[in-house]
């Protein structure tokens, strides 16, 4: 995966949070009797995975920019 670029790798995070989240959450509802099946959960998982890759690309634009300032010295 380090020739994909980020925002095929990001999808790709997307894609795996929505399914497993949408895994958990069915296993809840049919293998457990305490526990319902909720939507929101998912949705939160995803919004998880949104904010980590946000304060990712952040990051990693703060040492791209660090890196350039200290060669350009």
């Amino acid at each position: 995966m380090p020739h994909w670029s980020f925002v095929k790798k990001a999808v790709l995070i997307l894609f795996s949070a929505l399914v497993y989240g949408a895994i958990i959450e069915g296993c809840q509802e049919l293998f457990t009797a305490s526990r319902k099946a909720d939507v929101y959960d998912v949705a939160a998982n995803v919004s998880g995975s949104i904010l980590a890759i946000l304060v990712l690309r952040i990051t990693e634009n703060i040492r791209k920019r660090k890196a350039i300032k200290n060669s350009s010295k």
